[in-house]
């Protein structure tokens, strides 16, 4: 069964927090890694997640949540 989680990594950002806390938690989850171009998230990478295009983003059974602190919580 695939993972009911999903998350939109992108390089050098808070994303490891939230990669951190999936793990600690044993939580089963799909990860899209994208690195920096030129500073920034990849157009491509960010219309995937929609909205501001915030990193770290986790989408959870279709519920989509942006920033670390949010996901944390």
């Amino acid at each position: 069964m695939a993972p009911q989680i999903t998350l939109y990594f992108l390089q050098a950002s808070r994303c490891i927090r939230t990669a951190w806390q999936l793990h600690e938690l044993g939580l089963d989850y799909e990860l899209k890694f994208s690195p920096r171009q030129n500073g920034l998230a990849p157009p491509e990478f960010t219309k995937e997640v929609g909205g501001l295009g915030k990193f770290p983003t986790i989408i959870d059974h279709g519920v989509t949540i942006t920033e670390s602190g949010n996901i944390a919580e």
